[in-house]
């Protein structure tokens, strides 16, 4: 197993498409490498996200000249969660945020003759 803990291609999305549309990619390991929670649980929750966009836009700037690159956090299933929280907890980091595929212990599946 490489770096990433699923499939590299499942982990970064569509590369192609981010690099046609002139855009960058970031991606963090939420603080922790070794797989245990951090200490303060904000860490892992948005703040280290906040970070490295905020560190992103400087690598860009250098590299393509001084802008300000438009940023958006998204997620699905337990990364709705970190995003959800990022956009209640953070200010000026991104500029929108696109939760998908919501975690809910509550979600209900159709198995063709009725939910469950």
């Amino acid at each position: 197993m490489g770096p990433f803990p699923i499939a590299f291609d499942v982990a970064t999305g569509d590369l192609g498409f981010t690099f046609d549309s002139g855009a960058y990619y970031v991606q963090t390991n939420l603080g922790g490498a070794d797989g245990r929670p951090p200490a303060d649980p904000t860490i892992a929750a948005y703040r280290v996200n906040a970070a490295a966009a905020k560190v992103s836009r400087q690598v860009a700037a250098k590299l393509y000249g001084p802008h300000r690159p438009y940023g958006y956090l998204f997620g699905g299933s337990g990364g709705s969660y970190q995003t959800i929280g990022a956009a209640e907890n953070t200010q000026g980091v991104w500029d929108g945020f696109v939760p998908f595929v919501m975690a809910t212990p509550v979600s209900r599946i159709w198995h063709g003759c009725g939910w469950s």
